[in-house]
């Protein structure tokens, strides 16, 4: 997953904009008794107008369109936002990131049997004009599990459930291979799905047995692919299954009224759905505008849209002016992913960049260790938080204390992380690349070599992060050591078409669970 965000943010409905992914919430109150662009003035706690109860609605540009609605097989983040205002799962969590029922509303685990048992609450399915069409049962859990282990389907998450779900793995590559044997000469033969750890006992009764001891497992049940889906839909559809609004049912806060792609997608709340009290927010309209980091700033301050991502370089023209910076929020740093760079050893790009050359340069290891010496952390995040960029460090190369083993040991000084050592050193910078230069010369590579680093134009201010790198490292290193060219990635699919087809030599990337 690839992602990155901003310094700022201007907010019209802070609170009502996390109520929307969650679908519960309570009343919306507003932190420091204040409120952002005056959007929540006026509105009673049922969330309706004061002037005569219109439907409150919520709106927001996008620029980068959803690859797909269907997410049992997606493996992009911006596809699983989606799926989060539509569906409900078995747990969700509060404000404080504490598990409470969801679409479970009690559970026990067996540690003989290795079996966790949920007792689901009464719920339906509706379509996307929000009429009802079925109950939603335990069996649509299981049916969306067998849809994802089925391999035509090409589910991009399916290995999530391998080495968790018993069996898992097995039924999958019973179908892949068919009693023939894999590349590591494993033979997998066909099983029966009813071998797979996810049973519905009866219409409200949910297990899921392990293949081994999970601890994590009850928390994982918030992430996609342990969302439901209507059974005999998924039968029907096939491969078509949402594909469109209307070929998709729904169980969560919202529905989706209407997708068109790169126009607008429309979400209706689901009166429908047991958490409905707690949604305030009648509709979420997001418009399509592939500038909308451009012209964003300029609707809220027309009133036009709730919310837009600000970038630095107006940053401060908006502070120092009294009708616009009471607008602006800082962005909390993002601390649920781990980020890092990524060198691309098999680079597919373009030959005008040199892939070859690249090769070569990325297998050594002086050369590597050069460039990772040579980032200023703090300098690249700079253009996020001018005034306290250390504290967005973390959205840069994790740094330490983001993570601890059982023993209370810092993950940067556990086996091989722990001669690794400061990731900025402007000396030991030096001092590796030219041991580089002299080793990569008698291996015939040609200086200065090119170093391919892509962004997605959809995050704001990424392009300026990959120009205070451009700008640091060749400082550093010098110019006739390395050409770092910033290149404008596509605004859709751009973890696919860039990071999982090699088309870079550096790039910043991140992972969370």
């Amino acid at each position: 997953m690839k992602k990155r965000r901003l310094t700022a943010a201007l907010l019209c409905a802070v609170l009502a904009a996390s109520t929307v992914l969650s679908g519960c919430g309570g009343k919306k109150t507003t932190e420091g008794g204040s409120t952002a662009a005056g959007t929540e003035a006026g509105k009673n706690e049922a969330g309706k107008d004061e002037d005569g109860g219109k439907p409150v609605v919520y709106t927001e540009l996008y620029s980068g369109e959803v690859t797909t609605l269907n997410y049992l097989v997606s493996a992009s983040e911006a596809d699983f936002k989606t799926a989060a205002y539509c569906i409900d799962t078995l747990i969700e969590y509060d404000s404080e990131g504490k598990i409470r029922p969801g679409q479970a509303t009690e559970w026990e685990y067996d540690e003989a049997s290795r079996t966790w048992t949920f007792h689901l609450r009464e719920a339906k399915w509706v379509d996307n004009t929000g009429a009802p069409v079925a109950d939603v049962t335990a069996q649509d859990y299981v049916d969306a599990i067998k849809y994802q282990l089925t391999p035509e389907y090409e589910s991009g998450i399916v290995q999530n459930l391998f080495g968790v779900i018993a069996n898992a793995k097995a039924y999958y590559n019973g179908l892949v291979y068919n009693g023939g044997a894999d590349e590591d000469g494993v033979v997998w033969n066909a099983i029966d799905f009813s071998e797979v750890g996810v049973k519905a006992v009866d219409d409200y009764t949910l297990t899921y047995t392990l293949e081994t001891e999970v601890p994590y497992f009850l928390s994982s049940l918030a992430y996609i692919v342990y969302m439901p889906a209507y059974g005999p839909q998924l039968e029907e559809l096939g491969k078509t299954f949402a594909t469109a609004a209307d070929k998709m049912y729904y169980n969560g806060s919202y529905y989706m009224s209407e997708f068109s792609p790169q126009e607008r997608r429309i979400y209706k709340k689901n009166t429908l759905n047991y958490d409905a009290d707690v949604v305030y927010i009648d509709e979420i309209q997001k418009i399509y505008n592939a500038e909308s980091n451009t012209i964003g700033p300029e609707m809220i301050k027309r009133g036009e849209i709730d919310y837009a991502e600000i970038t630095a370089d107006i940053l401060d023209d908006w502070m120092s002016n009294e009708d616009t910076k009471n607008l602006i929020s800082r962005e909390r740093p993002r601390n649920s992913y781990s980020y890092f760079y990524c060198f691309n050893f098999d680079p597919q790009f373009d030959a005008e960049y040199e892939p070859d050359n690249w090769r070569k340069a990325v297998n050594n290891e002086n050369f590597r260790k050069a460039l990772s010496s040579a980032l200023n952390k703090t300098k690249e995040v700079a253009v996020l938080e001018p005034n306290v960029p250390e504290d967005y460090v973390i959205n840069t190369i994790t740094p330490a204390k983001f993570t601890f083993n059982a023993d209370g040991t810092d993950f940067t000084e556990i086996g091989d992380m722990a001669a690794l050592g400061d990731t900025f050193n402007e000396a030991k910078a030096v001092e590796y690349r030219d041991l580089a230069k002299s080793e990569l010369a008698a291996e015939g590579v040609t200086f200065p070599v090119k170093v391919l680093l892509p962004y997605n134009p959809t995050e704001i201010n990424w392009d300026k992060e990959c120009q205070v790198v451009e700008q640091q490292m060749e400082s550093l290193l010098g110019t006739d050591f390395i050409d770092i060219i910033v290149q404008t990635g596509p605004t859709d699919g751009f973890l696919t078409e860039i990071r999982r087809n090699g088309k870079y030599a550096m790039l910043k990337c991140n992972w969370g669970a």
